[in-house]
């Protein structure tokens, strides 16, 4: 009887009610839609630095991540490529070389990062070859030509067929030098990204590193796998002088940025949260001293005060209800719009992690559909109480001389 007369005094004020629930609804929408848009646009920025980059695990030798040095290297790395193409998640692998090096075009000259890749599967592990925005990419066989990256070309004003001079330390302790023909740039590193990419085979006689390599990336069938794969990678490489390593260790500080700007997320969820409660505790109040005459009646009867209690609690949940499902419906709306066409930044873009992203999108997932809905029924409850004991509070013979 009293879920009946609760669900029946929604209907007796329809403006109020309707109000409450468009603020309550409001609410669930511009939260599912804030977490769909920070999930979305987390998992793009994830998703594009880890393909295009750093690849989901990464094997290097010893303590190569905290103290890289030439020396470091994976012997045999095609042996240890088999091995990890046997394992269920992964997709590609790619065998790369590092060098710091000095590089020069006629008298302009930078510092600059040497990386030895294999151009196939390179492309096939970060589709390298599609990130070449003028000229070419690196063919299949090693030849003295080189890719550099669009802060190396700006820093020596460099151009398609100009030669890059370039002066390191070799694995041996010699100084290598070389001349290479710039056959190509990238389009989407940072402009603050100095590398010259070469075949890796090229970089390995450059650097008197023979057959070894000092990373090896691993593509696996999607980031969030990476943690669990890195365990099964390393059981099956089982040799203890290589350090295997998901993205997250291997990106500590992007991956970190990651997480913080996901609990800042959460601020502007307490702001929403806070509004919505404010709303619903002004209309609940406003029921309340409406009523006041109808609660003290219902007292004088012999009405229980935890009866009245309940009665105005499950009117706001009642409420609560029926704005988290209109409410619901409307996030996942915008966020299956935005999971699709996403908002651009236009001149706007940012770059994180060394990339430029340039649009914003959502993602509909499970916490964006039962996130909202429970912190907005528990809202409303909650901002309820108050109002609801103040009414067991009221006098029969005060309340009924109410206006």
């Amino acid at each position: 009887m009293i879920a009946r007369m609760a669900f029946r005094n929604m209907f007796r004020q329809k403006r109020r009610s309707i109000l409450t629930a468009l603020t309550m609804g409001g609410g669930v929408a511009l939260f599912a839609m804030a977490l769909g848009m920070a999930d979305g646009s987390y998992d793009y920025i994830i998703d594009a630095f880890t393909r295009t980059h750093t690849g989901h695990v990464q094997i290097h030798a010893g303590d190569y991540l905290d103290r890289p040095s030439i020396y470091k290297v994976i012997p045999a790395a095609e042996e240890l490529g088999r091995v990890i193409e046997g394992l269920p998640d992964t997709r590609a692998w790619t065998p790369r070389v590092y060098a710091a090096a000095l590089g020069f075009v006629d008298t302009k000259t930078s510092g600059l990062r040497v990386m030895g890749v294999d151009p196939v599967r390179e492309h096939d592990a970060t589709g390298l070859g599609d990130r070449v925005v003028t000229g070419r990419f690196l063919g299949a066989t090693p030849r003295d030509e080189t890719l550099i990256s669009p802060g190396l070309a700006a820093a020596v004003e460099a151009r398609i067929g100009d030669e890059l001079a370039l002066i390191a330390q070799a694995a041996d302790g010699s100084i290598a030098n070389m001349l290479y023909t710039i056959v190509g740039f990238l389009g989407d590193d940072s402009p603050l990204e100095r590398k010259a990419y070469l075949h890796i085979d090229t970089a390995r006689e450059f650097l008197t590193l023979g057959d070894a390599s000092h990373e090896i990336a691993i593509l696996l069938s999607g980031h969030d796998r990476a943690e669990t794969s890195a365990r099964e990678i390393r059981a099956a490489v089982a040799d203890d002088a290589l350090d295997v390593q998901p993205w997250q260790v291997v990106e500590r500080l992007f991956y970190e940025a990651m997480q913080t700007d996901k609990q800042g997320t959460w601020v502007s969820v307490i702001v929403i949260m806070i509004i919505v409660a404010v709303g619903v505790l002004n209309a609940v109040l406003m029921a309340i001293l409406e009523r006041s005459r109808e609660y003290a009646v219902l007292r004088a009867l012999g009405t229980q005060p935890w009866t009245v209690f309940r009665l105005i609690v499950l009117e706001t949940l009642f409420i609560g209800i029926a704005s988290v499902f209109g409410g619901t419906v409307v996030g996942l709306g915008g966020n299956w719009y935005l999971s699709r066409n996403g908002i651009s930044l236009g001149d706007s873009a940012v770059e994180y992690g060394g990339m430029m992203f340039d649009r914003v999108l959502g993602a509909v997932t499970w916490q964006t559909i039962w996130a909202p809905a429970a912190v907005t029924l528990l809202t409303a409850i909650l901002v309820s109480v108050a109002p609801a004991l103040r009414a067991t509070r009221v006098q029969p013979a005060a309340g009924m001389r109410a206006p």
